[in-house]
């Protein structure tokens, strides 16, 4: 479900649900968590890079038939939006530079993923999506998690219309900071993640913590707007 394999003080993190195009399980939610808790003091953890099996699809987001099986009458259950957000804070939290390495799509949940690591690496075939407006419902963390890296008409695009931008449309916007080829992309990945591993870790850190600030605040809320909206 999320295969850890750490190199030369690069901890590669595989979200492993391939048959299930990578899609957000609890499961995943809860494995995320562990690790990203377990190495915030974990000194042979330099960089952190996040990516998934396969070649079709980074994650399409939230598991969509675990959610239909939700019993929601049991408060003791903690909602997609929720889980969400703990590993989004997670991300936001942690220490060390996080990597997002886009192989495929980025859907939903699992753009908001990759919008809050440090930098995003895509390969060319690479799209993003917050499709949640086409199905009735409201995604106010998908929006605050991407304004850092999007403008207001970006977000537009993305929370109000549920359009998909290519690689090269988000890298000419900012949504994403490389993009490469299939065949380069392990190779950009790794580059970043060396550069990345020399730099001081609490100075990167301290920074870190300064710039997600906003958005870390901004998440916090618009979990609360979640809520409501779901209450009602």
């Amino acid at each position: 479900m999320l295969i850890q394999d750490l190199r030369d003080g690069v901890l590669y993190l595989t979200i492993d649900r391939p048959t299930n195009a990578n899609a957000l399980s609890r499961g995943v939610f809860d494995a995320l968590h562990d690790v990203f808790a377990r190495i915030r003091a974990d000194v042979a953890v330099k960089v952190v890079v996040l990516g998934s099996s396969g070649t079709k699809v980074f994650s399409a987001g939230a598991d969509l038939k675990e959610l239909a099986s939700d019993d929601s009458s049991d408060a003791s259950v903690p909602s997609f939006h929720v889980l969400l957000t703990r590993s989004l804070l997670d991300l936001l939290d942690c220490p060390k530079p996080v990597v997002a390495r886009l192989q495929g799509p980025a859907v939903g949940g699992g753009l908001m993923l990759a919008a809050v690591c440090d930098e995003i690496i895509a390969v060319e075939s690479a799209w993003v999506s917050l499709p949640e407006i086409k199905i009735g419902m409201p995604t106010p963390i998908g929006a605050a998690v991407l304004a850092p890296r999007a403008s207001r008409s970006v977000l537009q695009r993305l929370v109000q219309r549920g359009e998909r931008l290519t690689a090269k449309d988000c890298l000419a916007v900012g949504v994403v900071d490389a993009v490469v080829s299939a065949e380069g992309l392990d190779q950009a990945v790794s580059k970043s993640a060396v550069e990345l591993a020399s730099i001081e870790t609490s100075a990167f850190a301290a920074n870190k913590n300064w710039l997600n600030r906003e958005v870390r605040a901004n998440l916090l809320l618009a979990n609360a707007a979640e809520d409501s909206a779901h209450v009602h």
